[in-house]
């Protein structure tokens, strides 16, 4: 029987005798992911360590194997370990729940590198341009900032009382008809209301700013029942500087105008491009992943005991 280093050997008789044979080197011959090749070296009972283990574990520390004295040296240290393996069989250890476990993760892992690792890394890129363009280009909205908006507004809240409504309503189309007086105002969307704000908005934030607010987005204006109706009034202008007429809500009456837009913008391919091979790539992954999972159930399908979950050590 050989190991793939004689670090390995617990490791080798256990998952031979009960864990994961179809992983290893079995027996009667069937051939496994690795099996241990070359002269051999040392052995200790059953456990063989061959120069493949040592050239493996020489490689694995980093160390230069053109020494004979270091080979001397490090093929020593091997017969020690595997003599303490020896040693642990025959104490019974290869029943102890810390040892089964911890083959498993080792088994484990060491498949995952010399099967499925290798085909993460055949789809790890980089992609060719022509196809993170057509990517670029079925997911253009994806990489569009949206068309932000900036308002004005003179906002008075009656709350339930509907006579109070009514009179809101009154007072702020009298400000809206002062407002079309003024010519200059009109020719000035930045300076919003003008002093309308004071004495016509009791909106705290902005009554003293002329009524000005900051930029929101149509689809995602602050979560707020106030800003989500000062938007909704304000993509439904067309221009800047248009004023909205006196619009009466459940969160209050509202006189809404357009100070300033800025349109939608598209970001270059180049500035995206690497995001969208980290997605690609990313999604390529999870498919071969769920793949390989797949592919390993119908292979090696789990079955477990009645109660397993409720079972628990003495």
């Amino acid at each position: 029987m050989s190991l793939f280093t004689a670090g390995y050997a617990l490791v080798w008789r256990l998952a031979r005798g009960f864990l994961l044979p179809a992983l290893i080197l079995s027996a009667c011959g069937r051939k496994g992911i690795e099996g241990g090749s070359g002269a051999e070296l040392l052995k200790v009972g059953e456990l063989t360590v061959r120069a493949s283990d040592l050239d493996w574990e020489l490689n694995d520390r980093g160390i230069s194997a053109q020494s004979e004295v270091i080979r001397s040296q490090e093929l020593k240290r091997l017969g020690q370990r595997a003599q303490l393996a020896a040693a642990a069989i025959d104490a019974g250890l290869l029943q102890d729940s810390a040892i089964r476990v911890e083959v498993a993760r080792l088994l484990a892992s060491r498949y995952q590198e010399l099967r499925w690792n290798p085909q993460f890394k055949a789809i790890a890129g980089p992609l060719p341009q022509e196809e993170l363009r057509a990517l670029y280009q079925a997911n253009a909205a994806r990489y569009q900032s949206p068309e932000l908006r900036r308002a004005a507004v003179l906002w008075l809240n009656p709350g339930a009382d509907e006579r109070r409504r009514e009179a809101y309503v009154g007072r702020l189309k009298e400000a809206r008809q002062w407002y079309q007086g003024q010519a200059e105002l009109k020719k000035n969307p930045a300076e919003g209301f003008s002093v309308l704000g004071v004495d016509y908005s009791e909106h705290q934030a902005s009554r003293f700013k002329g009524g000005v607010l900051g930029w929101m987005a149509r689809e995602n204006a602050a979560g707020d029942a106030f800003t989500r109706a000062v938007a909704e009034i304000a993509f439904a202008l067309k221009q800047e500087g248009e004023v909205s007429e006196v619009i009466s809500r459940p969160e209050g009456v509202f006189m809404v105008r357009l100070v300033g837009i800025k349109a939608a913008l598209q970001k270059p391919f180049e500035e995206v491009a690497a995001e969208l091979e980290r997605q690609a790539l990313a999604e390529r992954k999870a498919k071969l992943q769920e793949q390989l999972s797949r592919e390993l159930t119908s292979q090696y399908p789990l079955e477990q005991a009645a109660g397993a979950v409720e079972q628990r050590a003495p």
